[in-house]
């Protein structure tokens, strides 16, 4: 940390000078631009670097292809390049890969490279809309998880497995945006995040996909189950639509800042456990008992998941 007092000049003119291996770091100049942003507890400032146009780069076609994609999509490559030995597998693991990001599509294909470019510019949806559109999805699949054990319904399953890709491209994409977001104060400010909310968005995008998994994750088990004892049911609708109200009064506390309702999501931690306690004393002797008690495990990962984000409304100046 270096300190430094503000000038005035002869003027009126207010000066901050910055410190020489600062300048030389960073590789500054004279005319050089710089973003200033206001913010509850002061003042950021960052030089403004101009965005570059494209950003490439070249991969190997080996057993890490798959997460240098998705390293490389993450950290905002426009373009990359892959090359090597490329048998069938690896392939139909690029393929499967790209199917997965919202943006990339495999341009080209030859027999021992294969090109994929960026056809979505991150900054035309503004980072704020992308987690509420994650949420929207997430959300409508633990709605649906609901209803299908409510009414017996357990096509809904599918369809909640298959949206959970959609999920996933747009949390992949919130977390490119936010990536850089902080690394350029220009694209920052187009998707509308300042650097000290990429944090708090990176958790919350986090938490909603984990919403969106648990609820995967209880549409597999309830497809593997012939039916659903009634009285049980019951108490799963109960405790599944508890999880419902947490999560979804964490989301909207969150977005708005309101402490009073964030609170009330904590505080219902101890009616979590009492209702968990209940549900795995009623399956113990179920036919199904295995079955039952993930689906009840993943209600609760959706309780606990509401309650993450309700924690995230409280500053330390609170």
């Amino acid at each position: 940390m270096e300190i430094r007092k503000l000038q005035r000049t002869g003027g009126g003119t207010y000066i901050l000078s910055l410190p020489k291996k600062w300048i030389e770091k960073y590789s500054l100049e004279k005319g050089d631009s710089f973003a200033l942003f206001e913010q509850e507890n002061g003042l950021f400032v960052t030089p403004k670097f101009e965005e570059k146009k494209e950003k490439s780069a070249e991969i190997a076609a080996d057993e890490f292809v798959t997460r240098k994609i998705m390293t490389s999509y993450t950290y905002g490559y426009t373009a990359i390049t892959i090359t090597g030995t490329l048998t069938n597998e690896i392939r139909f693991q690029i393929r499967d890969t790209v199917d997965k990001l919202l943006g990339y599509e495999i341009i080209d294909e030859k027999e021992k490279t294969i090109h994929i470019q960026d056809l979505l510019n991150p900054s035309e949806l503004p980072t704020k809309k992308a987690l509420k559109r994650e949420y929207f999805l997430a959300s409508s699949m633990h709605k649906d998880l609901t209803e299908a054990v409510d009414t017996t319904t357990f096509g809904l399953a599918d369809d909640i497995i298959a949206r959970d890709s959609e999920v996933d491209k747009l949390y992949f994409l919130i977390v490119r945006q936010l990536r850089s977001a902080l690394q350029n104060t220009g694209f920052a400010e187009r998707v509308g995040v300042t650097p000290l909310e990429c944090l708090d968005f990176r958790i919350v995008a986090k938490n909603v996909e984990e919403i969106a998994d648990s609820a995967e994750a209880a549409s597999l088990n309830l497809l593997e189950m012939p039916v659903v004892q009634e009285d049980i049911a019951e108490y799963l609708v109960e405790f599944s639509n508890l999880a419902y109200l947490m999560h979804q009064t964490a989301f909207k506390a969150f977005l708005e800042g309101d402490r009073a309702r964030a609170n009330m999501v904590i505080e219902k931690q101890k009616e979590v456990k009492e209702r968990k306690e209940e549900l795995d004393e009623k399956i113990l002797k179920a036919e199904q008992a295995v079955l039952l008690g993930n689906i009840v495990e993943n209600i609760q990962i959706m309780c606990e998941k509401g309650s993450d984000i309700a924690d995230l409304v409280f500053k330390p100046e609170d």
